[in-house]
């Protein structure tokens, strides 16, 4: 077998042949898409509301409106995307909800398989996390490890399945030296959710700036293309409202997930920021450790981008649907998991999954399920995993080919 740095990046099939097991979960998952739709749909409960937020928000703005005014649908309906997006969810505005319904649900499920199908083939592909191909069994377990998330992001019609894609995508495109797209992938995820602006701290530490500069290039693009639609002062506009849309976002959403709630949960010292902060910092500080021992490997760079992305939701103040950002995190925890062969690990992976996964009145009854949110469970069982998986990055494993790649600065 050739070893990752010895041309496995350099090649023109960028996706290995499925095998008959990929091929049985890739149904399952439309199955459970599908049968997930029919029983919303039968039960008059197929509401989508974000996307009935993001369908009207683009009407009014297509119509000469400021979509930033008022709510759309629920009471917190507010429309809290950047102005850009309008574009982005333009074909909308000549569609009837119905079909931006069936097109949206489409897309998120396609989303889910496409993803799902990329962090395996990093895995077994590009083998940065272990020598040996991982079975497609553990895809099952990673399904079951996010599935309430799953029901909810469907539910809702959100784009988180989107956002995950578009990162999954970048992935691939950065592994197979494609920055080009790799920054258009990026940029767009950036745009639909800026808060993930912290998954391009690993490209500055490890020397990615010539692509970094190309993502801040697209981006300003991006922010200026509203002015084909309203002109200079009415982009200017656009974006402060916005902005302003977003900070009453957080006055009205409360989140217990987030590392400031769960600290005063249990402290009772209120801070918003100071121990989020704290964490992000400690988590730069190991990867410049790394990076001064020149750890500078395709693997680190891939690795913190996703422990990043997963750590997003524990950051801010968001949806707990946005918790499906970890999955590239606790696919590869598995893998390592599956290197290191100790039961007691897989008891503190089986505890994040208890706390991370069973947030469901249909499991728990509605008081359980109280006690299970107002205490930030879901946050408290993202930050088992991502801290299982920093501990076992330290601890060496025996592999029969080493991951010796070094990223280039492009």
């Amino acid at each position: 077998m050739k070893r990752a740095g010895e041309g496995s990046l350099n090649k023109q099939s960028a996706i290995l042949p499925y095998s008959t097991g990929e091929w049985v979960f890739m149904l399952f998952l439309v199955a459970f898409c599908l049968l997930f739709t029919l029983v919303e749909l039968k039960n008059g409960r197929l509401w989508t509301n974000d996307l009935r937020v993001y369908y009207e928000a683009t009407h009014d703005f297509f119509a000469g409106n400021n979509p930033y005014q008022h709510a759309y649908g629920l009471s917190t309906g507010f429309f809290k995307y950047p102005p850009a997006t309008l574009y982005l969810f333009g074909p909308q505005a000549w569609m009837s909800f119905g079909t931006a319904q069936l097109i949206h649900l489409v897309l998120l499920s396609g989303s889910l398989i496409v993803s799902m199908s990329l962090i395996r083939n990093w895995v077994n592909q590009f083998q940065l996390f272990g020598a040996k191909r991982i079975s497609v069994g553990f895809s099952y377990l990673l399904f079951a490890t996010v599935a309430i998330h799953l029901t909810r992001e469907l539910h809702m019609g959100n784009v988180n399945l989107l956002l995950l894609l578009l990162f999954c995508l970048g992935i691939q495109a950065f592994l197979t030296k494609k920055m080009l797209a790799f920054a258009l992938f990026w940029s767009i995820m950036l745009m639909l959710k800026p808060i993930l602006i912290l998954v391009v701290i690993p490209l500055m530490i490890y020397n990615q700036w010539k692509v970094v500069f190309m993502m801040a290039g697209m981006g300003l693009l991006l922010a200026l293309l509203p002015i084909i639609q309203v002109g200079w002062a009415g982009n200017v506009q656009l974006w402060q409202d916005w902005f302003s849309a977003i900070v009453a976002h957080g006055e009205y959403l409360t989140s217990f997930n987030a590392i400031g709630s769960l600290v005063h949960q249990f402290t009772g010292f209120s801070s918003d920021w100071l121990f989020s902060i704290l964490f992000l910092i400690f988590l730069v500080t190991l990867m410049v450790r790394e990076r001064l021992k020149g750890m500078i490997s395709v693997s680190n760079t891939v690795v913190w981008a996703c422990v990043l992305s997963a750590a997003v939701p524990n950051f801010f103040v968001t949806d707990t649907e946005h918790f499906l950002l970890s999955m590239p995190l606790i696919y590869i925890l598995i893998t390592h998991l599956l290197d290191h062969k100790k039961w007691y690990l897989w008891s503190v992976f089986a505890l994040g999954m208890l706390l991370f996964s069973f947030n469901s009145s249909d499991l728990l009854g509605s008081d359980l399920t109280d006690i299970v949110f107002n205490y930030g469970f879901l946050g408290m069982g993202n930050l088992v995993f991502i801290s299982l998986f920093l501990w076992l990055k330290t601890k060496p494993i025996e592999l029969t080919e080493s991951v010796s790649s070094k990223v280039k600065t492009h």
